[in-house]
């Protein structure tokens, strides 16, 4: 037995020696500019970038917003967290006579840093001198961005307004799944600062997340051999804006070759003709999910007490990224009686798509918020915040990157028709996938998917009746491309939209306004209605569309609908707030079974506009051209 004892205590230290344990480092760097982020996007690029960022920090040039470590033992989980905890009012209890709160309820939010990590340890293969690693990350970065002072009205009679201070959250926060080795640099998430919403600039700062890990203390030699790892990605998520006629004509006149398109588009960006106004990008694992969000967390109000907040909702603007690296995919088949259809998975080889670049995404991507005024009568002062807009930008679809790497991933004009300038001719954002690296060899089978390409042109109303006369024409096209690319002619809307092949691709920019809703008396002045609550409604572009593989032509089945001209105010001072129904100008086109042959455009629908007096769309007439390849 004492044998045993000292056996145990002897042995004790001595196993302890060998724990495997993982110091796992989180590193973020923000730094204006389009040109480190369309480097970021170039493959291999992960430890080239960190060095030149870490430079850059050093020398005033970048920031360094986040270097967190903690110690990991293999096989387990560690947190790490450095927070403080901020209350704010949730509910209200108003007294509109004595103009007083009592707050009621009250929300949290944890400002600071969190990290937390479980990680595997790996054997050095026979050759190598690096351990490799398998981590699961979550690092999580809060901060107080600002006190927004939302405004209200002082209705004892002093005309003045007053405000409430309500606070405005940042937050950005990656969650991966990492397999890599010690003493590496890993790129692991790119996306706009999470204050960018709040900070409109003309050159947007993005915000670059690294991973480094070492085993106790191991400096590995940087020229070793390093271990193979199970294939991962990083997807990247960029968008370019640039005129809208211009943008519908390069995409018309381009022949489907996405890695040409963005090479010419980042030419643009250089020559400074278009601007990067976007650029998210998250690593994943085959077979995983991973999330990159990096938003301002902005409150507005949800109800009123005579036009006094009573409580509080919250809105995410800037961008959030899911995406999931897949092995196979869903196929629809047709039963024997060539009717019926069920889905089945097929696998890569039997699908004959090669080897990676099968994903799944949903991007959304929200603006900064625009407060609207609101007269409740011409005695009173403007309650400037009675209403809440704000764009988002939104996709969801599968899809499969080509062995180029490169993917034209949608469209979306950043306004419908015209924007609130009454500008006949706006701007368009042109969005690309790039997989990093790129996917293995292809298949023989043809792709899989199709983007689906909607232009509305905007022609003079004397030339309405002509062309939906000759619209099966296929002569009628090339002139109206011809005149688009002049400039003789506008495209007063423009989306396109990744369909995989039995799946549904989904495409919208709209502006969602939190209106004013539930109109009563005011109990203080009787001849003044006020509203109770706030109800979110929507108006703007929106392309959803299916096909299905049947025969050699593509029939696509979908719906186009789009606001032929700006939505009206709230009225000025004593008027009547409108319906949002008398508020938009809607067009609808239903798209049943329209059959596409790949890379010919299609006239689908002429029709005159309905864009109300005044507006430049009133009285053109506007033509809705397809196009699959």
């Amino acid at each position: 037995m004492r044998l045993l004892f000292l056996f145990l205590l002897t042995g004790g230290p001595l196993a302890a020696q060998f724990v495997k344990q993982v110091q796992v480092r989180v590193v973020s760097f923000e730094k204006s500019g389009a040109t480190t982020a369309l480097e970021a996007a170039v493959p291999g690029c992960d430890e080239k970038l960190y060095a030149a960022l870490v430079a850059d920090a050093a020398a005033g040039r970048a920031k360094q917003v986040q270097d967190q470590s903690v110690i990991v033992r293999g096989g387990q989980r560690s947190k790490v967290v450095a927070i403080q905890e901020y209350p704010s009012p949730g509910e209200s209890d108003p007294e509109p006579s004595e103009w007083v709160h009592y707050p009621s309820s009250f929300t949290f939010h944890n400002l600071g840093q969190t990290l937390e990590a479980e990680v595997t340890v790996g054997e050095m293969e026979k050759g190598t001198t690096r351990h490799p690693l398998d981590i699961n990350l979550a690092p999580e970065c809060s901060s107080l961005l600002a006190l927004h002072p939302w405004p209200v009205p002082d209705f004892r009679g002093s005309g003045q307004m007053g405000k409430m201070l309500r606070p405005v959250f940042a937050v950005h926060k990656p969650q991966t799944h990492v397999l890599t080795w010690t003493g590496r640099n890993v790129l692991v998430s790119v996306a706009p600062a999470p204050q960018a919403p709040m900070t409109p600039t003309a050159e947007p700062a993005f915000r670059y997340t690294f991973l480094r890990a070492g085993l106790n203390g191991e400096k590995p030699d940087p020229a070793g051999a390093v271990p193979a790892l199970v294939e991962e990605h990083r997807l990247h998520a960029l968008s370019v804006r640039l005129p809208r006629g211009e943008a519908a004509a390069l995409l018309l006149q381009h022949a489907g070759d996405d890695a040409a398109l963005y090479a010419q588009m980042c030419g643009l960006i250089a020559a400074g003709t278009a601007t990067l106004s976007g650029h998210a990008a998250i690593i994943c694992r085959q077979g995983r999910r991973s999330k990159i969000e990096s938003t301002t967390r902005f409150s507005y109000c949800g109800g009123y007490t005579e036009l006094i907040p009573d409580s509080w909702s919250e809105t995410s603007l800037g961008c959030e990224l899911e995406v999931e690296a897949m092995y196979g995919r869903s196929v629809l088949m047709l039963d024997k009686d060539g009717k019926s259809r069920y889905h089945r998975e097929a696998s890569l080889e039997e699908d004959g798509e090669g080897t990676g670049g099968q994903w799944n995404w949903a991007f959304v991507m929200r603006d900064s918020p625009e407060l609207v005024p609101y007269y409740p009568s011409a005695k009173h002062p403007a309650l400037h915040g009675a209403a809440l807009e704000h764009v988002e930008r939104k996709f969801f679809n599968e899809l499969r990157i080509p062995p180029s790497g490169v993917l034209c991933g949608g469209v979306l004009s950043t306004t419908p028709a015209t924007d609130e300038d009454e500008n006949p001719d706006g701007l368009t954002d042109v969005y690309f996938l790039l997989q990093s690296p790129p996917p293995g060899k292809p298949g023989s089978n043809p792709q899989p998917h199709i983007l689906l390409q909607s232009f509305v042109l905007s022609v003079p109303a004397e030339e309405g009746s002509a062309l939906a006369a000759s619209a099966k024409s296929g002569d009628t096209i090339g002139p109206l491309i011809k005149r688009l690319h002049a400039g003789e002619i506008t495209c007063a809307a423009h989306a396109a939209v990744v369909i995989r092949r039995g799946q549904r691709g989904e495409a919208e920019c709209v502006r969602y306004v939190q209106e004013p809703s539930d109109f009563r008396p005011s109990k203080l002045t009787p001849e003044v209605t006020l509203p109770n609550s706030c109800a979110p409604t929507g108006c703007g572009l929106k392309l959803t569309a299916e096909y299905f593989h049947e025969g050699k032509g593509i029939p696509v089945n979908g719906t186009l609908e789009w606001d032929t001209a700006p939505v009206t105010g709230f009225g000025e001072p004593g008027a009547a707030i409108p319906e949002m129904s008398a508020r938009r100008c809607i067009q609808k086109i239903e798209l049943k079974m329209v059959s596409l042959q790949p890379g010919q455009p299609l006239i689908a629908d002429v029709r005159a506009s309905n864009a109300r007096e005044g507006t430049p769309e009133h009285g053109r007439w506007h033509v809705l051209i397809l196009l699959a390849r």
